[in-house]
């Protein structure tokens, strides 16, 4: 299993509150990830689309205001079927594989963006969404 270098990672950080995504976005930069953030999905999908490199990782809020974060991980799929995602909830209290409860620690969200880096791709979203508690 490879482990994907920070300067060399891409990462799509979504969500529609600005204080998360501000506050995510420079945690993962200081770390030396490049990172693109958006506000919502549409502008994701416009980036993703555009973007001439692989995302490696969408970190997402699971409820945007103009699409899931499941849907918006299907379709940025199309065109980078390795990319792995990580949900971000308030409906949800823990972190998994794939999930962050928030509100989170930097050290929280370190932790599960490297578990995520270094695991191989999934084959489709859905795999990545399964186990993921419901309330």
């Amino acid at each position: 299993m490879s482990i994907l270098k920070p300067e060399r990672v891409q990462i799509l950080v979504v969500d529609s509150y600005s204080g998360w995504r501000d506050a995510v976005s420079v945690a993962l930069r200081d770390i030396g990830y490049g990172v693109h953030s958006f506000r919502g999905a549409a502008e994701a999908l416009a980036c993703g689309r555009a973007l001439g490199e692989p995302i490696d990782l969408l970190l997402t809020e699971t409820e945007l205001h103009d699409m899931d974060g499941l849907e918006l991980g299907r379709r940025l799929r199309l065109g980078h079927p390795r990319m792995r995602v990580v949900f971000m909830s308030y409906a949800i209290e823990e972190a998994g594989e794939a999930l962050l409860g928030k509100p989170f620690s930097l050290t929280a969200l370190e932790r599960v963006v490297r578990r995520a880096l270094a695991r191989p791709s999934r084959r489709s979203i859905t795999e990545v969404f399964e186990g993921v508690p419901t309330t």
